[in-house]
């Protein structure tokens, strides 16, 4: 069988780590292989967003060594090519991100993936050409590049299978839409459970029906004694800020803390938020009820303002700390006398308002399912994995919502519906057998430590060199500014 793989992951660790394995894995003799490195023909990537010379060098040096590592053979290897060269692209004036998102090239949706990166580079999504037509210009002719090349790629290697690293992004995704086209299996590349990996197929990690048809195929496929236990922990260790192997935002909250205008007498609502960054552009995404979260918070708030029993408490999403975007400056601007706002970086603690919440209205984050786990009543207004679990209440309107709202005695789902979820986030992927992922100085692979430098580097380094004026032209249109500390950012 004939197996196309496009890596262009090789600054972190984790990502070259987990790709070698997978491509190793591959190699067994009974593939015909086909690896494609970018070879500094991106224009940039979302792991080197700048084109950051020194980056491109250590990428390609360090995806050579460890593929060599792994036994891959340099006839199995390809690279990128400019097939657009200098080619004049004519592109239309984005007045809107919605324009950009549905922008179409040879029939192609590449607009999709342009806005993806832009918005997660930016942690911004008023994406329009008024702000940003220097850098949308960059990144779509990267993704055209990419696609035109991966046609002829597929026309002539005529692979049954694709792998990539996670989808989403500018430049791959046309790779995710030209398999599609072709009736190609696709699978995407992505980190699992802790120090585990996945293998998505034909659909995106971030796909929520998709995730859920895995969520209940691994929990059907589990002893039941096990799996509950299991999801137990899982939620239990999230409240306790003792999962370190995942990613914390409430370890800097001072436990049992709540905000001292709390007001136990009032129907208090807790409004968890979510950075919108990262599904922004992802049409599964999308609610039906509003653009952004912050307009349905106004919303939301407005509609009771005059209602002295009912007060609103927003908790600012950690994650958003060091953020300064719209999101962010939306929020801050609103003022409302029934709206307690908590930022991000305040101590106050999640798990006590979810305790005394009288209900939760989340977003998509697992604040949704945990509020439901620790028996309180879950109103999801945005989309998660755990939608179709029953876990939460999931209004179709706004006056659904306020009767939810209003509702004296709306009860918690049940709590065993969460149980599947909690199995699935603590279980699921694949155990690397190769790689042993430790961050950047402390990473192996068959046992040999995977270095920052190798040889290999001052030859590319040299080579890659001559791409400085894209860098800077990166800098101006992504920082308008050159920021030469950039030079030193890689993983």
């Amino acid at each position: 069988m004939k197996t196309l793989i496009y890596t262009n992951t090789g600054l972190t660790s984790w990502q070259i780590g987990i790709n070698t394995e997978v491509i190793e894995k591959l190699n067994d003799g009974s593939r015909d292989l086909m690896v494609v490195h970018c070879n500094n023909i991106l224009s940039n990537c979302f792991f080197n967003q700048t084109h950051n010379p020194i980056g491109c060098a250590l990428c390609q040096s360090r995806q050579n060594h460890l593929l060599s590592i792994a036994g891959i053979k340099k006839t199995q290897i390809v690279v990128l090519q400019n097939v657009l060269k200098d080619k004049k692209i004519e592109l239309p004036f984005f007045n809107h991100l919605d324009e950009l998102i549905d922008y179409n090239f040879a029939s192609h949706n590449i607009g999709r993936g342009v806005a993806s990166s832009i918005i997660s580079y930016t942690r911004n999504f008023s994406i329009d050409s008024h702000h940003f037509k220097e850098l949308i210009k960059i990144e779509m002719k990267k993704s055209i590049n990419v696609l035109m090349y991966f046609q002829q790629v597929i026309e002539e290697f005529g692979p049954k299978e694709i792998y990539l690293f996670n989808g989403r992004f500018s430049e791959v995704w046309p790779v995710t839409l030209l398999a599609k086209e072709n009736g190609i299996d696709f699978y995407c590349i992505e980190a699992g459970s802790p120090n585990k990996y996945e293998l998505f197929k034909n659909a995106l990690p971030h796909s929520i029906s998709n995730r859920h048809r895995m969520i209940m195929d691994r929990w059907n496929t589990a002893a039941p004694a096990d799996r509950d236990k299991k999801a137990k922990l899982w939620f239990e260790r999230r409240r306790n800020r003792s999962n370190t192997e995942e990613k914390q935002y409430t370890n800097l909250q001072s436990t049992g803390k709540l905000p001292e205008s709390f007001d136990q007498s009032k129907t208090n609502i807790v409004i968890f938020n979510s950075s919108e960054d990262e599904f922004k552009a992802l049409k599964e995404s999308i609610s039906d009820l509003y653009s952004s979260q912050n307009e349905a918070i106004e919303t939301i708030v407005a509609h009771f303002r005059k209602d002295p029993q009912i007060q609103f408490h927003l908790r600012v999403h950690p994650n958003l700390s060091s953020v300064k975007n719209q999101q962010l400056e939306e929020i801050q601007e609103m003022s409302f006398p029934n709206l307690n706002i908590i930022p991000p970086k305040d101590v106050v603690d999640t798990y006590a308002l979810m305790n005394v919440a009288d209900k939760v209205i989340s977003f998509g984050s697992s604040t949704g399912i945990e509020a439901t786990y620790w028996g309180a009543p879950s109103i999801l207004l945005g989309t998660a994995f755990f939608q179709y679990l029953d876990v939460v209440y999931h209004p179709d309107s706004y006056e659904e919502l306020y009767s939810m709202i209003k509702h004296p005695a709306l009860s918690p789902k049940t709590k065993e519906n969460t149980y599947p979820y909690g199995y699935y986030m603590s279980t699921y992927g694949t155990t690397p057998e190769s790689f042993v992922g430790k961050g950047l100085k402390q990473s192996f692979y068959k046992g040999r430590k995977i270095r920052i430098f190798y040889p290999g580097f001052f030859k590319y380094l040299f080579k890659y060199l001559s791409s400085v004026l894209l860098w800077i032209r990166i800098q101006r249109a992504l920082h308008k500014k050159i920021r030469l500390n950039t030079l030193k950012r890689f993983k």
